[in-house]
């Protein structure tokens, strides 16, 4: 990595929304300090010393490797690892950038524009069927994060594009897996950690200590808000959490759209890192398997008359299939702090009569439930309408509508709205007018307890007529 390349990294690193493992930012920014101190030699990749047919050998080599147990073409033409049974294995892999071309391959650093040539590539191929994007990273750089998901999201409408999470899909990463049809992760693996953060490096007091002072000569107020040479104010802070809060609006949102969740699930992650029953069973992700399971799966849909991957992953195809509700099934249970189910052998047995009366007994409880929720409800409904504003001066009428339909306090108060009041001397009034106990109920109403009589008496009434219908 040169001189020049350290700066750039720097531009990327501090002072903007990162979409990445605080961990992993913190050891990147380790690395980035002990360069700058010249505790590490600079170096340069020499991978250009290889001529073509020895790198073709090389990255095959590597590929056998990293894809141990799937069988691959042995092509020098293909930019991506490609299965007998045509399907494109792109990785995504190391720490996420905007554009990493000119980062040397003793980075770490892998850039959005060479993931999306990949996939774009693969789409494009004939030859390729599907695409899986096997992803290791921990995020990385907002800036180009979007852009990609979207690409993939639009190109996935060609070619089935699952993704893997072999062993990390982490923030911007995930942001990428969400991206695809579906994801998988294997029991080993890791997804999440939805979030933004921002990073701003201080170092007004090690200035200070080598005798530098910098000096910052500028227009406008907000031009040197993120220098290094002096501490983060107030203003400055604020400005970035805006920055970051907004970023974090759009991750929840495409996350979100593309698994078919809230905004308020994703957000209830807290930025978190889930281990993969936790994430299935929130349904981010799919299910739980290996990268030749979900390679199997994918050359199951599409009717492959090869395969590319051992029996067992091709057995394990089908199981896939019902993992998602398999394995929520499972975590229902946990959930209810039920003990699992035995097998069918050990399962006690019952006699008819038996499971008759369990039934009987089942629906009396049923019956007896529903029945108090149905006082309740209407003697709240009731209730409702006796006290509504509207109510007042046209009792008579509030309780011929409260007994005799099945208004609602809302339409019972339009109806009650357009209605005349009643006369002082009413029935009713005069009824009221005797009530020994004035200031008894809500707001201090001084009918207050006749019309609470009134409402239990309709509401028991209510009750009875509905069990009498019923019957």
């Amino acid at each position: 990595m040169n001189k020049r390349n350290l700066s750039r990294l720097a531009g990327r690193l501090y002072g903007v929304p990162l979409m990445i493992q605080p961990d992993k930012a913190a050891v990147i920014e380790r690395v980035f300090q002990s360069y700058l101190a010249g505790d590490r030699p600079l170096s340069m990749d020499d991978e250009d010393r290889e001529t073509p047919e020895q790198r073709a050998e090389r990255e095959h080599a590597e590929r056998v490797r990293a894809y141990a147990g799937i069988e691959l073409q042995k092509r020098t033409d293909k930019p991506y690892a490609l299965t007998t049974s045509g399907i494109a294995l792109v990785p995504v892999m190391g720490t996420l950038i905007q554009r990493g071309s000119w980062m040397d391959a003793m980075s770490g650093l892998t850039g959005y524009d060479e993931i999306g040539a990949l996939v774009g590539a693969a789409v494009a191929d004939p030859e390729a069927r599907a695409v899986v994007l096997e992803i290791d990273s921990p995020g990385g750089q907002v800036n180009g994060a979007f852009e990609l998901a979207d690409k993939i999201v639009a190109m996935s409408g060609k070619k089935k594009i699952y993704s893997h999470a072999n062993e990390a899909a982490f923030s911007a990463a995930y942001l990428l897996a969400s991206s695809a049809d579906r994801i998988y992760a294997p029991i080993t693996g890791a997804v999440g950690s939805i979030g933004v953060l921002a990073l701003h490096l201080d170092q007004s007091k090690r200035d200070a200590q080598m005798g530098y002072t910098y000096t910052l000569i500028y227009a406008g107020a907000r031009k040197v808000d993120l220098n290094s040479h002096k501490p983060l104010t107030d203003a400055a802070r604020s400005n970035v959490q805006e920055e970051v809060d907004r970023v974090y609006q759009l991750f929840v949102s495409h996350v979100a759209e593309q698994r078919s969740l809230t905004a308020e699930a994703v957000i209830g992650t807290e930025a978190g890192v889930m281990a993969p029953p936790e994430a299935l069973h929130q349904k981010f992700i799919d299910g739980v398997a290996t990268l030749a399971e979900v390679v199997a799966l994918l050359e199951g849909e599409l009717g492959s008359g090869t395969s590319s991957v051992s029996p067992g992953a091709r057995m394990n195809a089908d199981r896939l299939l019902s993992t998602t509700e398999s394995e929520a099934s499972i975590m229902d249970t946990k959930d209810k702090g039920a003990a699992p189910a035995a097998n069918a052998a050990d399962q006690p047995k019952h006699t008819d009569a038996q499971l008759e009366a369990a039934r009987t007994e089942a629906r009396a409880e049923g019956v007896k439930a529903g029945s108090a929720e149905g006082i309740k409800a209407e003697r709240d409904r009731v209730r409702a309408i006796m006290i509504h504003a509207e109510a007042k001066d046209r009792q008579e009428l509030a309780l011929s509508i409260a007994t005799e339909t099945d208004m609602s306090a809302e339409q019972a108060a339009k109806l009650l709205a357009a209605a005349p009041k009643q006369a002082s001397g009413s029935a009713l009034a005069a009824l009221m007018a005797k009530e020994k106990n004035p200031a008894v109920g809500v707001d201090g109403d001084p009918n207050a307890a006749v019309t609470a009589q009134m409402i239990d008496s309709a509401a028991i009434f209510e009750s009875r007529r509905t069990a009498q219908r019923a019957n």
